[in-house]
């Protein structure tokens, strides 16, 4: 979490990321801003767009998770072995937990299988879903909240953050 803390009887704004250095600062008064995290997700056909979108981002100031976190750490992009899906797909699910939103890659409304599943659950989560396109499957179409291109969503988050 980002903190930005005004220092008593000065101008002077520090910004950290723990708090326990400023623990015996007693003269700061603390407003936290959380920094959002953004969970990427997309057919492993769009995997030259992962990076794309996560350079738009992170430039703004957005942490970012793609598949290849998960994926390349345990094999190439398509994975065929049912095991390995499976402790892949429970690694993504862990980082949903922990992301703000998923933002869907979905050139031209396309998805694929694992995508639709990661959207479910980030659904169940309670999670935020954005879309880059309009989705054309109709299970996944109703869950997403918004389309945006990746500027758009930097903007979007941008503007929810100065409202804190």
């Amino acid at each position: 979490m980002l903190s930005i803390v005004k220092l008593q009887n000065t101008k002077k704004v520090v910004f950290y990321f723990d708090k326990r250095v400023l623990v015996n600062y007693h003269r700061c008064i603390s407003l936290n801003v959380n920094m959002k995290t953004v969970c990427v997700s997309s057919s492993s056909r769009f995997a030259d767009k992962w990076e794309e979108v996560k350079l738009i981002l992170q430039k703004n100031g957005i942490k970012v998770f793609l598949p290849s976190d998960v994926i390349y750490k345990n094999s190439a992009v398509k994975i065929t072995d049912p095991k390995l899906k499976k402790k892949v797909m429970s690694e993504f699910f862990d980082i949903i937990d922990n992301s703000d939103l998923l933002y869907l890659i979905a050139l031209n409304g396309y998805t694929g299988i694992s995508s639709a599943v990661e959207a479910g659950y980030a659904y169940a989560k309670g999670k935020e879903i954005i879309s880059s396109e309009e989705i054309t499957d109709v299970g996944i179409k109703p869950l997403v909240s918004k389309i945006l291109t990746p500027e758009q969503l930097v903007e979007d988050i941008n503007s929810k953050s100065r409202k804190i």
